[in-house]
């Protein structure tokens, strides 16, 4: 065969790669990408898919690559043709070094927020859960925010220390991101498992992400505070939560869609970059839903961060040594201050903004 590579001489110097179809599921073709060595003709690595792109290729030929690679090895596409760089570029060892000493970080800083919160702190039971979770998801970011905004100083000083508009909408999102990226985490979890499209990826991931944020970490774990009937806690928050999850789905989706679509394994749940992309989707949507959640905090339609001397309920015990308790009027929350059309208008810019997110990732990505 004219133009043909001359064979190879041992294993691991050359492999070949070719896509083929496969048995279709339903009404639904599936295709198989695999990899050959081209001395031991032994399949090197494969990969089942409902569509033929280059993240599923290169997903297959992730295994394929030798763990010891020497710069005269290769894998080709059919007809001799070398994949392209950022199918390639991305398995070196540096980054997945980064990705895990990252991870490594994150988790000793959410058992250093987990330790202060439950033993010093005097928030909310809530939002103690909210702030460990948040700082799981983005690492020494959440620890840092934590200590600069909610971390009580000097005992009896919460209340004061966290007065500040800006540290109260910060509260708020931090609730509000913990409940989302936790749904938002077990739908792509789900999606990656099945392979499903992008589209209904995206689409699982604010379903999930709104239902829990709304109906457990809102709704239910705040029930006490907002009049102790679940109903009526569900009917209080809907409106504060679906705007919210508007900007962090908005953010999620452009950052989730755009990296799964061009970094091989970012996509696969067992693939340390399905990890390292959530984290940096999870960091967009705190930063995109703080400017909304300050403007509900500000116009009394959400809490920001409390106090359990002030509010009591959902909070836990104090030492005996505790400061004495605060009326919970001074932290009890106003009725809204907002009219009908600004509620609208707000309502408005987040479902722009959660447009412009997806516009984002049907143009730099595979979201169809």
């Amino acid at each position: 065969m004219s133009g043909r590579s001359p064979p190879a001489t041992r294993g691991s110097e050359l492999c070949t790669g070719d896509a083929i179809h496969g048995p279709s599921t339903g009404e639904r073709k599936t295709d198989v990408f695999a990899f050959i060595d081209d001395h031991s003709r032994a399949i090197v690595g494969h990969r089942f898919g409902l569509a033929e792109d280059t993240v599923r290729l290169a997903a297959a030929l992730r295994p394929a690559l030798p763990a010891r690679r020497d710069r005269g090895r290769a894998c080709r596409s059919h007809g001799g043709r070398r994949p392209a760089p950022m199918m390639t570029g991305m398995n070196g060892t540096a980054a997945d070094a980064l990705m895990y000493t990252w991870f490594f970080l994150a988790i000793l800083s959410a058992v250093y927020v987990a330790y202060d919160a439950f033993t010093r702190n005097p928030e909310l039971t809530v939002m103690k859960w909210g702030w460990v979770l948040v700082t799981l998801y983005i690492g020494p970011v959440g620890a840092a925010l934590y200590v600069l905004s909610c971390k009580e100083p000097r005992p009896g000083t919460h209340e004061r220390f966290t007065a500040p508009l800006w540290k109260q909408g910060l509260g708020s999102t931090i609730h509000c991101v913990a409940g989302d990226a936790t749904g938002i985490m077990v739908a792509a979890v789900v999606a990656s498992l099945l392979d499903l499209q992008p589209w209904a990826d995206a689409l699982l991931e604010y379903a999930v992400g709104f239902g829990f944020g709304l109906l457990v970490f809102q709704a239910l774990f705040m029930r006490d505070m907002l009049g102790g009937r679940y109903t009526t806690a569900v009917r209080s928050t809907v409106f504060a939560e679906w705007l919210s999850i508007n900007c962090v789905m908005g953010a999620m989706v452009a950052v989730n869609v755009i990296v799964r679509s061009h970094v091989p394994g970012a996509r696969d749940v067992a693939d340390v970059r399905f990890w390292a992309t959530f984290a940096l989707a999870v960091l967009a949507g705190l930063a995109f839903a703080y400017p909304v959640n300050v403007w509900l905090v500000a116009n009394h339609l959400k809490h920001g961060m409390g106090t359990v001397r002030a509010l009591g309920a959902g909070g836990a015990t104090l030492p005996a040594s505790a400061p004495e308790p605060i009326s919970m009027d001074a932290m009890a929350m106003p009725e809204p201050d907002v009219t009908g059309e600004q509620k609208a208008a707000m309502a408005t810019l987040t479902i722009v903004f959660l447009a412009s997110g997806v516009f984002l990732a049907a143009l730099f990505g595979h979201l169809a």
